[in-house]
């Protein structure tokens, strides 16, 4: 009796059975399937270059404005976005992130909340780099900013390309 585990193929011109052939052409199609998993594994798996961004912004604009540009920005990877202040927070304690790019003023809660939540002694990953993009960059706001620790602050209408530029040449930096 034949193995079950082999099964044969037959010859189109003389119908003879070659299990042999039929044994090779089997391991040839998990050994490509092995492969072609495991590169599906790899690129779903986030390279330890890239740099992690949660992007904590509340217009709908801004935010498509700003994954659009640097959509194609080498070792960047948005990896979570949120609108709200307890939607942010939410996601930093269950996902390391590398970078946070908050605005101050959200519909619900401000980005301040957000990045002291990174502060706290119970927070489980390491402290990500901190930039702030907003429409309110008053005297106030920078001076908390700078003692939260805030690594770059930018204004919206004033500072956005140097913002990108920015973004950009932390993204090389860290890849690198």
């Amino acid at each position: 009796m034949k193995s079950p585990s082999v099964r044969l193929c037959r010859s189109k011109a003389d119908g003879n059975r070659y299990p042999q052939q039929d044994r090779i052409h089997k391991q040839w199609v998990v050994k490509t399937m092995d492969t072609i998993m495991k590169e599906r594994r790899a690129s779903l798996e986030p390279d330890p270059k890239t740099m992690k961004v949660l992007l904590v912004e509340d217009s709908s604009l801004l935010r498509e404005t700003l994954m659009d540009i640097l959509s194609d920005c080498p070792g960047l990877s948005f990896e979570g976005v949120a609108l709200s202040q307890d939607e942010a927070i939410r996601q930093l304690q269950h996902q390391a992130f590398d970078l946070l790019l908050v605005d101050i003023e959200l519909a619900q809660g401000n980005g301040f909340e957000v990045i002291k939540a990174t502060q706290q002694a119970d927070y489980p990953f390491p402290r990500p780099t901190y930039f702030i993009l907003t429409n309110h960059a008053y005297p106030q706001y920078r001076q908390m900013a700078n003692e939260l620790g805030v690594d770059h602050f930018f204004d919206k209408s004033m500072d956005f390309d140097l913002a990108i530029e920015t973004i950009e040449a932390h993204a090389a930096k860290f890849a690198a």
